[in-house]
Parts: structure tokens; sequence; C-alpha cells
């Protein structure tokens, strides 16, 4: 098949998932999440093929309307303080229903392994997230980004970058890691347990990537730094309770130690980006919207675990089933 047909093909799938999605086939929604991830994921965020290209960009437009407006978004010509209100309204947005925390705190060891397997495909890329959007930022304004990968890759000691330890700790836990236990592009397991909704969350960080502007990845990616390690804290103490050795515990230490200097970093960050109505808008709504994809993906883990409580299996993304 030539190219020419091969994406004209594309974009009529495309269409037509789009179209089921938005008519409510909870199925074609999952489909959506899981070609938008594996796009992304599968090429590295560095998309050179066209018709990967042209595919994902259809998604994600028909993905943004699948998100609820963010409505009044007022402007505050005093960066600081919009700074202040983004950080009250990233807070506000991302309260789940269900008191995930809680329930993760309350966790025997075999429910680890389900919660595990929910945590390894943003475990995955997410060095690689902050690497791309320092990319498109000058020197001055990347350095904060560099300074946030530095800690990721462990100031250099490799058994301390984020991603190894994350594999301590998914060891204990029962789960294999690509890269560790599985090979580096050995996704099946991450495919079998990701809940549809925590793959939608980090869809909404790629698809902000995507975008020329750096505004929407700048506030999509400040929720994860803000939010994360107020939920952490919490579960270092449980993990202990539960036996956990200090080498599986560690990622969650270092996610409560170094995560506040990260989002201060990252409102310096903004602020360069932030002095006009237009890109507020951009930076709030991005925010916003990724912290509503926080909750819901949390809210989802916890079904997902009563779930897999009851049948023992894991949620198992459509595409595979």
């Amino acid at each position: 098949m030539r190219r020419g047909e091969d994406a004209s093909v594309r974009r009529r799938a495309v269409e037509r998932l789009a179209a089921a999605a938005d008519a409510g086939d909870r199925r074609a929604w999952c489909l959506a999440q899981l070609a938008m991830w594996r796009l992304f994921h599968d090429n590295r965020g560095v998309l050179c093929d066209p018709d990967d290209l042209a595919t994902l960009q259809g998604l994600f437009t028909a993905s943004r309307a699948w998100d609820p407006p963010v409505e009044g978004i007022p402007f505050e010509p005093d960066v600081r303080r919009f700074g202040e209100h983004l950080a009250a309204a990233v807070i506000a947005a991302s309260r789940p229903t269900r008191d995930p925390v809680g329930r993760m705190c309350a966790a025997t060891r075999e429910e680890w392994t389900f919660l595990a397997n929910n945590m390894v495909a943003e475990a995955l890329d997410f060095t690689r997230v902050i690497a791309l959007a320092s990319a498109k930022l000058p020197h001055r304004h990347a350095r904060l980004l560099y300074h946030n990968l530095y800690d990721e890759a462990g100031r250099g000691d490799w058994a301390e970058a984020h991603f190894a330890l994350f594999a301590d700790f998914a060891a204990w836990a029962g789960v294999r890691v690509p890269g560790f236990q599985l090979a580096d592009d050995d996704v099946s397991d991450v495919l079998r347990w990701t809940v549809p909704e925590v793959v939608a969350e980090i869809n909404v960080h790629d698809r902000a990537l995507l975008q020329e502007a750096p505004q929407e990845s700048l506030g999509a990616l400040f929720v994860v730094e803000h939010l994360v390690s107020t939920d952490f804290a919490a579960l270092v103490a449980a993990l202990r309770r539960l036996g956990a050795p200090p080498s599986a515990v560690r990622y969650f230490e270092v996610h409560v130690e170094g995560d506040p200097s990260h989002a201060a970093d990252w409102l310096e960050l903004v602020a360069p980006y932030a002095r006009t109505a237009e890109e507020q808008r951009l930076v709030f709504a991005a925010a916003v919207t990724s912290a509503r994809w926080y909750a819901r993906g949390w809210d989802a883990l916890c079904d997902g675990l009563d779930a897999w409580r009851a049948t023992g299996a894991g949620p198992t993304l459509p595409a595979i089933s």
C-alpha cells in the first residue's frame, strides 16, 4: 500500500474512532487512548513519520473535545500571584472522590501488585517527557528542567535514578518493569494492567508536548511536580508498616524530598511564559485539565482495585483483550 493510501485509511479510522468515542462508546474511547499512548511511546516522543504524526494529531484533536472546557480564567498582571492562583486551582481540580491515598495506605502487599502495575506507564516515560519539554526552551529557562533531569537521573548515580528506584519498589511488589525484568520495549504488562484513565492522564501530558508553544506543556507537567510529593508522603509510612525494605521505599522518599523544590522551579519557569492573558489561559487550562485527569486516574485506580480484588484479573486495555 502506498503511503498516501495508508494515510487516508488511517485518517478515516481516526475519524470513526473519534465519532464512536464522542457518541459514548467506552471501548472506542479506550482504544483511542491506547493508540495515542502507543504512538507517542513507541516513537519516544519524536515523531518523524508524517503518517504517525498526522494520526496522533488527529487523535489529540479529537481528545480535546472529551475534556470539559476550563472556564473563568482571569488575567492576573502580577505573574507571582498568577502562580499562586494556578497552584490553588490545581489542588482544587485534583481532588478525587474515592480517597485513593487512604486506600493505598491500607493496601496489602498483594494489592500493591495491582497498584504498582498501574504506576509503570507514567514512570516509564517521565524523564523523557521532561527532556522533551526542555527542548523547546532557551537555555536560561531550560536550566530549571535540566536541574529536574539531574535529580531524575540520580545526580549521576544510576542506582539513585528515579526509574531505577521505581524498579526496586516494583520488584518488591512483584511487578516486572521494562528495562529491568522485561526488555526495554516490552510493554505487554503495561497494556495488561493499566487502567485506561491513567493512560488518558499521560496522554494529556503528551498532547501538550506536541504543541509548538511551551505554555501547555509547562502547565500540564506542573501538576505532577506539585501534587505527587503530597500524596507520596503518606505512602512511605504505609509501606514501612508492610515491611517493605528501604530500597522499596526510597522511590517515594526522593519525591517527597525533591518535588517541592521542583514545583517551585516550575512556577519560576512558567513566569516568563504567562505574561499575557492568552499565555495565562493556555497555562491555566492545561494545568487544570491535567489535574482533573489526575483525579480521574486515581478514582479509576480505586475502581480497578475493587474489580481486581473480586476477579484477580487486571483491567486489560481493549486492544489486547
